[in-house]
């Protein structure tokens, strides 16, 4: 489920890896600004404040992103797993194939759905957070040099470095691969990981 750029892309002459990444900075900043200033810092934050919001962004994020991503991979038949399984595809394909230039655009309605009810609101930041590191991950790796470089790794083994936003997951259970493997891949995939070193 992806928004295909290529034909606004090309009408503009802009190379669609960078209109996707212009797009997600774009909806992650603004979504990050709204709801920093009216779910974290309303009258009455703290110290606290700032240590749960750390606490959220480094941990708890980077903990739910692994584990929801290596659900995906261990139960392809799962609704999810088969909507995953299609971007691995989709990765394969070569640069300018249509299908392959998409704008993974499922997280933006669940970050709403998220902010939507108090209950499940502290979920929209970590989706944003998904959402940013993900997207730029594939589309303009330098500026997340370490998660496009784990990221496209994670394309080559597919059962290895699950964590999106953060390695450190990976490391804890079991799953990070620090190099990538030693057989031929794609060049989009290639392109991640080298633009990540």
């Amino acid at each position: 489920m992806g928004l295909n750029v290529n034909a606004v892309a090309s009408r503009r002459g802009i190379p669609a890896r960078f209109l996707r990444a212009v797009v997600t900075i774009i909806v992650c900043v603004a979504g990050l600004g709204y709801v920093l200033y009216n779910h974290w810092f309303q009258p009455g934050w703290n110290v606290l404040t700032l240590v749960g919001l750390a606490f959220q962004i480094a941990v708890v994020n980077p903990f739910c992103d692994y584990w929801a991503h290596r659900l995906m991979h261990e139960n392809p038949w799962s609704f999810f797993g088969k909507y995953h399984n299609e971007h691995h595809r989709e990765i394969k394909l070569p640069a300018g194939d249509p299908l392959a230039e998409t704008l993974e655009l499922w997280c933006y309605p669940a970050m709403l759905a998220a902010y939507a009810c108090p209950l499940t609101r502290f979920a929209t930041l970590g989706l944003l957070q998904y959402a940013f590191f993900h997207q730029l991950s594939h589309d303009l790796p330098e500026l997340v040099p370490g998660a496009a470089r784990h990221h496209g790794i994670h394309h080559m083994s597919p059962y290895k470095n699950h964590g999106v936003s953060a390695a450190w997951p990976d490391r804890v259970f079991g799953t990070y691969l620090p190099k990538p493997p030693a057989h031929p891949t794609r060049p989009r995939v290639t392109f991640m990981v080298e633009k990540g070193e």
